[in-house]
């Protein structure tokens, strides 16, 4: 876990010299610390007594990004480490801490619980990705399918939906780009080769984050996620933002809500995406205006980076 300085350094704690770092910073005039995610509340109530004690003008900054849930099968150890860090969520909330997340949803259920209205900054990059070509040919050429990309999860790309989708349509291509966790995904893995071996379902391995051009083949992507964690309800994953970037029409889960609400003039839901391969419905892809949602993503883009800066100027 990562703790990184607004001027791009970043304290891991897996350092020999992590507290010393810590240190330093807080002791130095002016200095931002950003704390991202549940696990660096620990370190975080400790820079909070650091600085107390030290009488340093440090700022502290806690990334939340997701909301503390409670996992819907939850062992003893999972339930007791819940209630702990949920503990140190309030004890912060209590603090001189500016207090970050990814979306307005998240914002709103962090206030209900806490009293504190989280900083919404979305995770989505401050330049719009535009890719030259013909844009013509590369959404409306045949062959043009389905990509998903990213951790290849049950709960990402569910077997049965994948199944359907390509049983509705048997000449669809459906590319998955990334790879399965190691570990209890083992299962999972082999029933995911088994459909790939006997469907227009193609495993395309690992990807850069930095080179994502090979989006322009597709015209949809795959953003069907089965949860019902609020996590998920309100998540504006930056897989959303890249895709609409990209101008791929984004195939939901009913549940995104908070997706579906900013954007759903660029994603249809899964059940008449099956539609559309069944050919009983239009595709919508066609008449999406991409220019006024690649405006919305920039003003997006720009709010987010001013809301950044804000909560870290000290």
């Amino acid at each position: 876990m990562q703790m990184a300085w607004v001027g791009a350094q970043i304290i891991d704690r897996r350092s020999r010299c992590f507290l010393r770092e810590l240190v330093s910073y807080l002791t130095r005039g002016g200095a931002v610390v950003v704390f991202h995610g549940q696990s660096t509340l620990p370190y975080l109530l400790l820079a909070a007594s650091l600085r107390f004690l030290s009488l340093s003008d440090c700022r502290l900054v806690y990334d939340m990004h997701d909301l503390h849930e409670l996992p819907l099968r939850a062992s003893f150890r999972g339930r007791l480490r819940y209630h702990v860090f949920a503990l140190m969520e309030y004890l912060i909330c209590k603090l001189d801490v500016k207090i970050l997340t990814v979306s307005k949803g998240l914002a709103r259920v962090f206030f209900k619980r806490f009293r504190r209205s989280p900083v919404v900054v979305y995770n989505v990059a401050f330049e719009v990705y535009r890719q030259g070509g013909n844009e013509g040919s590369r959404r409306l050429g045949k062959g043009a399918g389905v990509v998903y990309f990213g951790l290849i999860k049950p709960d990402r790309v569910s077997l049965s939906r994948a199944q359907e989708v390509l049983n509705t349509d048997s000449s669809l291509i459906f590319d998955i780009y990334g790879q399965v966790p190691k570990g209890a995904f083992a299962a999972y893995s082999a029933e995911l080769d088994k459909l790939a071996s006997k469907t227009g379902l193609r495993l395309r391995g690992v990807y850069s984050p930095e080179e994502m051009g090979f989006l322009d083949n597709y015209r949809y992507s795959w953003l069907c996620f089965e949860s019902g964690l609020l996590n998920i309800r309100y998540c504006m994953p930056n897989k959303l933002f890249q895709s609409l970037s990209a101008r791929l029409c984004c195939v939901t889960s009913d549940n995104l809500v908070e997706a579906r609400a900013l954007f759903g003039d660029a994603c249809v839901s899964y059940s008449d995406f099956l539609r559309i391969c069944e050919g009983k419905l239009e595709s919508p892809a066609d008449g999406i205006d991409w220019e006024d949602i690649e405006e919305r993503i920039q003003k997006l883009a720009e709010r987010s980076r001013t809301s950044f800066l804000e909560a870290c100027s000290s």
